[in-house]
């Protein structure tokens, strides 16, 4: 997913599924099912047009699937995190927050904060990291625990649209700004 050249829309659609799914199966963190759901929605008319059908593909998920969905992404300060084993996106969108300069007192907050998150929620606090700084990623763990479940569940899902619509453009060409 993280290749330097963006496709344009025409490369997009002559993808076959395999290399569809190579290319947008991190998307949505994990889950390259949702890629092959908006494959069946192709041909794309626009990057919008793609982001939307991933959009739908989240929204068109049952209860349970948006549950097993929200469990997928890895807790900030996690054992893949520790242990240098998150995706490349996820690597570059946590750095982009500043979260791989954190100290010793911020990665203890953000490991209590974590922790508490998913005791609470039962799935790890989602942000799209690159809209953030380390320091409203920690205040926002902190106001967030104060949400119901419901509500946790439909901003986490929010956030992960975000995540991929950001990640779509970072593999996509958007048409209007190539023909300026």
């Amino acid at each position: 997913m993280l290749q330097k050249k963006k496709l344009k829309l025409p490369e997009v659609n002559r993808l076959c599924y395999t290399d569809f799914i190579d290319t947008f199966g991190n998307v949505v963190e994990k889950c390259p099912l949702l890629a092959a759901m908006v494959w069946e929605d192709n041909p794309f008319t626009s990057l919008d047009d793609l982001q939307s059908k991933f959009e739908n593909a989240v929204d068109q998920l049952t209860l349970t699937g948006k549950s097993r969905l929200l469990r997928l992404l890895s807790p900030f300060g996690g054992k893949l995190e520790r242990a240098g084993k998150l995706s490349p996106e996820s690597k570059i969108e946590r750095a982009s927050a500043g979260l791989n300069t954190v100290n010793a007192d911020e990665r203890i907050r953000l490991s209590e904060l974590s922790a508490k998150y998913i005791t609470k929620f039962g799935f790890p606090f989602i942000v799209c990291a690159r809209e953030n700084t380390k320091e409203s990623i920690l205040k926002g763990m902190e106001r967030r625990l104060n949400n119901s479940v419901a509500v946790e569940e439909n901003t986490a899902i929010t956030e992960i649209k975000k995540i991929a619509n950001l990640r779509l453009r970072d593999l996509v060409e958007d048409a209007l700004i190539s023909k300026l």
